[in-house]
């Protein structure tokens, strides 16, 4: 709690390559550049839709549906929405898009936004039923020989059963 956790984590990294624990060309390499390219243009789309109202007009139209809702349920929705999200972009992406509707929701209906936004970001990175849905699954499709059937057969009740422990899992360690 001394510093913000971004600066303390900037300031350990520069402490690695300072004490050389770590190369500056290793630390440079394993930057994963293109999950920075990829935050830096979703980060002005979710503050765009954020601005624009889009966000909040999504927040309008499913709010009412949800009000009444048991927290759980709440939670089960938006961790389904965001995980099929998921299915056809990014997890990160999907978590950058879907953050801030959570974070309105919660808002609207008075819990705590900490078990929605942690099933956000939990149920963003279950889309495994296509090979789409993450970069791993689509550098695996060729040299595996797999086929789109496949990632239905063996993602979908994957992602299903983590999608479950996630709601039953999310509100005992970050309550509503």
């Amino acid at each position: 709690g001394w510093l913000p956790n971004v600066l303390a984590v900037l300031m350990a990294a520069i402490a690695m390559v300072l004490a050389r624990c770590v190369r500056p060309v290793d630390a440079y390499r394993s930057i994963n550049w293109e999950s920075v390219v990829l935050v830096a243009g979703m980060l002005p789309l979710a503050a765009a839709l954020e601005r624009t109202g889009a966000t909040a007009a999504l927040v309008a139209a499913v709010e009412p549906h949800l009000h009444g809702l048991s927290p759980r349920l709440v939670l089960a929705a938006l961790a389904g929405v965001t995980s099929f999200v998921g299915l056809a972009i990014s997890n990160t992406a999907t978590a950058l898009l879907v953050a801030p509707v959570a974070l309105r929701i919660a808002e609207s209906l008075e819990i705590a936004p900490e078990p929605l936004l942690m099933g956000v970001a939990l149920s963003a990175t279950t889309a495994w039923s296509t090979p789409v849905a993450s970069p791993v699954n689509t550098l695996v499709v060729a040299p595996g020989g797999y086929r789109f059937a496949d990632f239905v057969k063996v993602g979908l009740p994957l992602q299903l059963l983590l999608l479950i422990g996630t709601v039953l899992l999310v509100p005992i360690f970050f309550p509503f």
